[in-house]
């Protein structure tokens, strides 16, 4: 029953307010939310969230700074970097921050006032491409000094994007619905996902080579480049998913290794490219948003209640950074 009250916030409030907890005691601890973390290196990491909140570190975590932004009105839901000078963040009704400096200053811009977005992929130092709510799609040529509105022919919420080559590129959303490119972002096709799920993490390593995660324990991986999905951690016997549970985060390093993250303190690991998922203790209960693994062995999850967990052994310990941010 929560999951589907929690399904509902997001569909109906989002517009107008960040993404929900599940559960209520998290509501009640702590109203500051991480919903992104971005890993540049083993020292440099940013992390958005709400209320407005960017956090930086230059030092894998031992302190996160706060750093203010222009207009800083509005809760961010996504960052991404070119390099370590070049990155866009993305957040509530339009906005859009980019930085030229590796983040030292950043530049506010509103690229639609009624759409959230959420999602933001590179694809070349110059051109970008961002996911937002109601089929929006935007593309920069020049850094993200200027964007225009790229056609998908959907209405559904599109929540990520991934890019393997600066042509082929993936972007899923709300109800299962998975479009694909290969012009850069400029025409899209819709792809069958073979599920209904909300899909909220798409990532490729080679065109042909993918996986995404969402609603009610959806891990689904193609090899065919999205034209058929197989999914993963099932009950063999009737072949839906294992978990109940909404998985938002997913990270892979290479083809073999990766992790899944998402609510009630959610963490799976694969290190056979998803044939076995087994869990991860983090004693945790609140809601992961984000996961980047850097290594095997080296990676962080954010999430609600002010979380940030950071493992220097593949998960086995977690050391909590919360408390370092200043």
């Amino acid at each position: 029953m929560m999951i589907i009250l929690f399904l509902a916030l997001i569909v109906d409030s989002m517009i107008t307010s960040p993404v929900q907890q599940k559960a209520t005691t998290e509501s009640q601890t702590d109203k500051t939310t991480f919903y992104h973390v971005k890993v540049l290196d083993s020292l440099n990491a940013f992390i958005v969230g709400k209320p407005s909140i960017l956090l930086r570190t230059t030092n894998g975590g031992s302190t996160w700074k706060r750093i203010r932004l222009p207009d800083s009105l509005h809760d961010l839901y996504g960052i991404n970097f070119f390099n370590y000078r070049s990155g866009i963040i993305v957040g509530q009704q339009g906005m859009m921050y980019r930085t030229t400096d590796g983040g030292s200053h950043w530049k506010a811009r509103q690229a639609t006032p009624n759409v959230n977005l959420v999602g933001i992929q590179y694809i070349s130092a110059s051109t970008a491409l961002v996911a937002g709510f109601a089929g929006t799609l935007f593309k920069t040529t020049d850094a993200g000094a200027t964007w225009r509105s790229i056609p998908t022919g959907v209405r559904d919420n599109l929540w990520t994007l991934s890019f393997p080559t600066p042509t082929t590129g993936w972007v899923a959303g709300a109800s299962g619905r998975i479009l694909k490119t290969t012009d850069g972002g400029e025409h899209w096709t819709d792809v069958p996902s073979g599920i209904q799920s909300f899909l909220f993490n798409i990532r490729f390593f080679t065109p042909e080579l993918g996986w995404v995660c969402g609603g009610y324990g959806a891990i689904m991986k193609t090899t065919d480049g999205g034209a058929t999905w197989i999914k993963q951690h099932v009950r063999k016997d009737l072949g839906t998913f294992l978990s109940r549970e909404y998985q938002y985060g997913l990270s892979f390093t290479d083809e073999h290794n990766g992790w899944v993250c998402g609510t009630s303190g959610s963490l799976l690991v694969t290190h056979d490219g998803g044939n076995r998922f087994d869990n991860i203790q983090t004693d945790q209960i609140t809601t992961f948003f984000s996961t980047e693994f850097i290594t095997p062995m080296t990676g962080w999850i954010v999430g609600a209640n002010s979380t940030i967990l950071k493992t220097s052994d593949g998960g086995k310990t977690w050391i909590n950074q919360s408390r370092n941010i200043r």
